[in-house]
């Protein structure tokens, strides 16, 4: 689909290469040059635009452009060098409103029951079997997502269920 998109919108005319997503013409070469050069990030002039935005709008002083522009980028590349070098030097984020921490990384995020429910019973089965014989349980309360350590989101089917078919956005 990609080879028929470029043939119809920019027919490989530079010219006409503002027509066509850089996303979109990125995907065609992405292996060949991935192998050659390295993820799209390392060289794709998106990523160094939006550097340069970032920078400018960082600026205080505009009178002294050049020297100030560079200044903010030795700023910035030294605060990437300590960063990659001391990864415990980098802020922690806050938790999103409502959220539970777990410890570990872990991370209950809304939404969640108000009031304790009775759980089903293969619930109560598989929670007993994780916590020992000795943990009773009768009551829970369900939450709709958890924060991974690695980032990622796990989502629970009981909220993805009450979400009709056609507006679920699967990646």
């Amino acid at each position: 689909m990609g080879r028929e998109f470029e043939n119809l919108y920019y027919r490989h005319c530079a010219d006409r290469l503002h027509f066509i997503c850089p996303c979109v013409h990125q995907v065609l070469h992405l292996a060949v040059k991935t192998i050659r050069k390295g993820p799209p990030v390392c060289y794709a002039q998106w990523t160094m635009e939006r550097t340069i935005g970032n920078v400018k709008t960082d600026m205080r002083q505009p009178s002294n452009y050049q020297a100030n522009f560079m200044q903010q980028g030795i700023g910035l590349a030294h605060i990437n060098a300590l960063l990659s070098v001391l990864p415990t030097l980098k802020p922690s984020q806050p938790l999103p409103h409502g959220s539970t921490d777990l410890g570990g990384g872990y991370v209950l995020l809304r939404k969640h029951d108000k009031i304790f429910v009775n759980a089903p019973h293969k619930t109560v089965q598989a929670i007993q079997e994780f916590m020992g014989p000795e943990y009773v349980l009768s009551r829970i309360k369900r939450w709709a997502r958890l924060l991974l350590p690695n980032g990622q989101v796990v989502r629970c089917a009981w909220r993805e269920r009450l979400i009709p078919a056609h507006n679920l956005h699967i990646s």
